[in-house]
């Protein structure tokens, strides 16, 4: 005799893990590659889309040309798997607030696990984002250390599960403190930081003038 099983204990075979990682990147650095590389190990991801704004809402200096910034990100992750480097942001124009973006691709990927990657340094601010609620219905944050600062994270994970009724996820890695700062005044001034960028990086700012003139 056949038996049927019920519909709902059938679990979706094709689910994905998927990560977003947002960002200015004014320029790309090597810390930046380094992070994705390991939060698609640590966090067993499917995908990692990598995101550029068009214009963060909480800074004042205007970054880069949105096509310089895409064409370094695509220098940078030529040869990475699982990376896709995502116009999104920058195709909207404008302030890029992260609730819109991430219920967006929260009704590409309805049926798939998805994050979104911050630093510790973010996540004590994330409470002063826009609308923080609608961004934790959307995705899961997927938090990282960063060299040279602290953050209270049982005090966080606390003031998550009080406010939100959610909590964020840890992964090991603790990234460099590396400063896109110096970076755009070494590369405006014509000093090497070949050892700051991924391969191909600094080339493509010397011979297209990124930076040049910049008031960093």
């Amino acid at each position: 005799k056949n038996v049927e099983f019920p519909t709902e204990i059938c679990y979706n075979v094709n689910m994905k893990r998927i990560a977003i990682f947002g960002g200015t990147f004014n320029p790309v650095h090597r810390e930046h590659v380094s992070l994705c590389k390991k939060a698609i190990e640590e966090l067993n991801l499917d995908k990692l889309i990598v995101m550029p704004t068009f214009m963060p809402p909480h800074k004042h200096i205007v970054p880069a040309p949105p096509a310089d910034r895409l064409n370094m990100l695509k220098i940078a992750f030529l040869c990475a798997e699982k990376i896709e480097i995502s116009d999104y942001e920058i195709k909207n124009g404008g302030k890029s607030y992260t609730y819109l973006t991430v219920e967006r691709f929260r009704e590409i990927y309805p049926d798939d696990e998805l994050y979104f990657l911050v630093g510790g340094d973010m996540l004590t601010d994330f409470k002063t984002w826009r609308y923080p609620e609608r961004i934790l219905k959307s995705v899961k944050l997927a938090v990282f250390f960063r060299e040279d600062f602290f953050a209270d994270f049982d005090g966080e994970h606390k003031y998550f599960k009080e406010r939100f009724g959610t909590d964020f996820i840890t992964f090991k890695y603790r990234g460099n403190n590396v400063s896109s700062t110096e970076i755009r005044i070494k590369c405006a001034l014509g000093l090497d930081s070949r050892n700051l960028l991924p391969d191909g990086v600094y080339d493509y700012i010397m011979k297209n003038g990124v930076y040049k003139g910049d008031k960093y």
